[in-house]
């Protein structure tokens, strides 16, 4: 028999882990949360104390979702909990998740976090075959980011100034560690001046594009439509490739939650819908969103009307919600949305080589960010 099969997945040399158990670990999760540094690293970087019934709550929605392993670590000296680990955002066909570790701050110091860690990606490699594992933190977590880096993670992406904590702005940074050799991306096109934006033109109204409430009995059907269009999805979406109905989008535009602004895109000439934009992710403390944005009717590519309604977006992004600054994702083959986002000052922020499969390759992805202070400068308010 193969050594490795005898090998313990769950048990290191100090901890164990265990399955989450909503009716006793609840509890103790509920306890730490009322502690600012857990706070921070479990429920983001928001500190918002939870009752027992609200992590009850989110444990139960958390749940309904897709494969996402959650463990409650154990000390092996007395099997005490001591914190909180999971794998979350995971994506099984690009190999990747989110890894998120949390130690009571009266167990700290004693290795049992480095002990988890060495547990949980043993998992990673050598059971769920992932061949990215992404953790998150804060640039002034100076021994979180120092224990990323022993343990092999890189950092591809810092957010400028995403977080805000105790009077002072920091950086939100992802490391990744990958099992495959990292591959530097092609270089971004040069900034380019952007036309400065009228300030006393009307809200969400620009010269080719107006945007504007989404109805869910009637515009469901656009989505549905633009959904069949596999370029679209490929360079819009980064989840594999699915068909969706009428019903699907009707529920969804119906669904969206507090920290989501979605519009459709309407073309001024002819009152036509043509695609979609929305702020996501809305973090309200720290004023920062990430923007999305997607023209679906393919006559009306490359003809400015995507970089004309990008322009309304971040005009009601930093001149109505008076959002600090908006980052973006882009796929490292949608070249010509690089190049429109260089434009309008957007900063490339961090690269993640090798984040998803397609075609038979695998490809980066960008995170790109715009300060509004830089939007402000460059447009002349």
């Amino acid at each position: 028999m193969e050594a490795f099969i005898a090998l313990s997945l769950y048990r290191g040399k100090l901890v164990r882990l265990a399955p989450f158990r909503p009716d006793t670990d609840c509890e103790a999760l509920s306890r730490w949360s009322h502690d600012v540094a857990f706070g921070a690293v479990w429920f983001g970087q928001r500190f918002e104390p939870k009752s027992t019934q609200q992590v009850q709550t989110w444990h139960a929605e958390r749940s309904k979702g897709p494969m996402a392993p959650l463990f409650s670590i154990r000390a092996l000296e007395d099997d005490r909990i001591i914190g909180i680990g999971e794998f979350y955002w995971w994506s099984q066909v690009h190999g990747t998740a989110r890894l998120r570790i949390a130690i009571a701050s009266n167990e700290r110091g004693h290795g049992y976090g480095t002990d988890c860690m060495g547990l949980l990606l043993r998992l990673a490699d050598e059971e769920y075959n992932l061949v990215t594992v992404v953790a998150a933190s804060c640039s002034a977590d100076d021994r979180i980011n120092k224990w990323l880096q022993v343990h092999e993670f890189e950092l591809h992406e810092s957010r400028r100034e995403a977080i805000w904590r105790d009077g002072t702005r920091h950086d939100f940074q992802l490391w990744s560690r990958m099992k495959v050799p990292t591959t530097a991306l092609s270089p971004n096109p040069s900034v380019a001046p952007v036309a400065r934006l009228r300030p006393d033109r009307p809200l969400l109204r620009g010269e080719l594009t107006h945007l504007c409430a989404i109805n869910a009995d009637t515009d469901s059907s656009y989505f549905a439509r633009w959904n069949e269009d596999s370029e679209f999805y490929r360079l819009f979406d980064d989840e594999p490739a699915q068909l969706f109905t009428h019903a699907y989008f009707k529920e969804w535009i119906a669904n969206q939650t507090a920290n989501e602004i979605s519009f459709l895109i309407r073309a001024i000439d002819h009152d036509k819908p043509i695609g979609m934009a929305g702020l996501h992710l809305i973090a309200g403390p720290h004023r920062d969103a990430f923007i999305s944005i997607g023209i679906g009717e393919r006559e009306y590519w490359s003809r400015g009307y995507g970089s004309d309604a990008l322009g309304e977006l971040l005009r009601y992004s930093f001149c109505q919600l008076d959002l600090h600054r908006v980052s973006l994702g882009v796929f490292e083959y949608n070249t010509r949305a690089q190049h429109v986002y260089k434009k309008f000052g957007f900063v490339v922020e961090g690269r993640r080589p090798n984040i998803s499969r397609r075609g038979g390759k695998r490809w980066g992805s960008i995170t790109m960010g715009l300060l509004q202070s830089e939007w402000r400068a460059l447009n002349g308010y």
